[in-house]
Parts: C-alpha cells; structure tokens; sequence
C-alpha cells in the first residue's frame, strides 16, 4: 500500500528531467530511486525532508555553476539520496540529545559506507555518481572528515557541493539537539568553514549566487 502510493507521487524537479530526457532504462533508475527516497520518508518523515530540501539546494548550486543537464539531473538524484545509510543507525542514536559515545559517533558516521553498499550493486553512471555522494558527502576541504580523508580535489565535485546543501539545511532547519539559525547565521556558518570544511570556491558561489541574503 505504501510503496503504491509512493509510486504515484513525483516531484517536479523528476517530472522534468524526465520530459527533458526520456529514456526507458534511465526512467527506471529515477523510478527505482524515487521509490527508495519515498520509503525512506515513511520510514524517517524528518530524514525525508531533509533529503528533498538537500537535493534542492544542491540543484540550485550546480545551475548556478552551470552544469549540463544531466549532470544537473545526476547530482539532484544523489542529493536525494546521500544519507540513505541512515536507515541502517539505531534510530536511538541518531535522535540522542547530549554527548554521543565515541562508539555511537562511530556508528553515526557508518552510514557513508552503509549507503554507499545500498546503491553500489547497479552499474550506471546514475547510480555510480549516488553512491559516491553517499560516501564522501562528508570528506573535509583538509582532509579531516570520513570516512576516507580525502582532501580538496580527491573529493568529487558532486560530493562538495551535497556537503555544503547538506549542512545548510542542516542549520537553517534545526535539529531536535538545535535549534534552527537564520539564512545569515547558517551563510556566516559556512563562510568561517571554508577552506577547512569546504571547497572555497564552492562556498563563495553559494553565499554570493545561490542563497544571499539582506544584509543588517
């Protein structure tokens, strides 16, 4: 019941990368990923929306960089589908208030490889670029973040920018250990971590095209 109802249900961004592109076996990879993002809402209603506002974001920056079509439509899919390995946490930790164990930080961080194992089966370029974002969504600018220490451009593109969507919304929607910051706080947030964190470059284009806001 549930999965038909999700069947039915398409966001706009895929109803036009569908009329824009049509293709039988590429409908299928965005039919199958919806599907998977709309389980995860049934499953995580919060998760969800973070995914679906994660994959705006990340859309609105690579327009602003001007990626081609599909490469546009590639990185909406794997926006939408980054944190999918948090299914698999005890849903006890993800929603902790206080301190995690360093036990339990580590099994937070697990979901990079556990959502990368849940879309690494299909050989598709679709599917290769989502399963990436999944794992490297939280590689650091120095090399510091995980799961592998990546730094700078051993980071794919795709991953840089979801890493920045990621925490945007992250901020500006709050969390239940946070309250939620205002578009400037979370802009401010960001322009402190580039260079460390961030993709420089990438946090520029976003504070100055993507999301800009009044200043006081």
């Amino acid at each position: 019941m549930m999965i038909g109802f999700a069947e039915e249900i398409e966001d706009p961004e895929e109803a036009a990368f569908a009329a824009a592109s049509p293709d039988p076996l590429r409908d299928l990879e965005r039919k199958t990923l919806a599907r998977i993002r709309f389980s995860v809402c049934f499953q995580d209603a919060y998760l969800g929306r973070h995914l679906r506002a994660s994959a705006v974001i990340s859309l609105r920056i690579a327009k602003a960089l001007g990626l081609k079509p599909k490469e546009q439509e590639n990185l909406w899919y794997a926006a939408s589908v980054h944190d999918i390995g948090k299914i698999g946490i005890n849903p006890l930790i993800l929603k902790k208030e206080g301190n995690l164990t360093e036990t339990e930080f580590s099994e937070i961080q697990s979901h990079t490889i556990l959502g990368h194992q849940m879309l690494q089966g299909i050989d598709s370029e679709l599917y290769r670029t989502c399963a990436d974002v999944a794992l490297c969504h939280h590689e650091r600018w120095d090399g510091g973040g995980y799961p592998n220490g990546k730094k700078g451009t051993q980071i794919s593109l795709f991953s840089r920018i979801v890493s920045i969507a990621d925490v945007y919304e992250c901020i500006t929607s709050g969390r239940h250990y946070r309250e939620a910051k205002s578009e400037k706080e979370a802009i401010q947030e960001l322009q402190t971590c580039a260079g460390s964190q961030f993709d420089p470059e990438l946090i520029e284009l976003f504070t100055t095209q993507v999301a800009p806001v009044k200043q006081d």
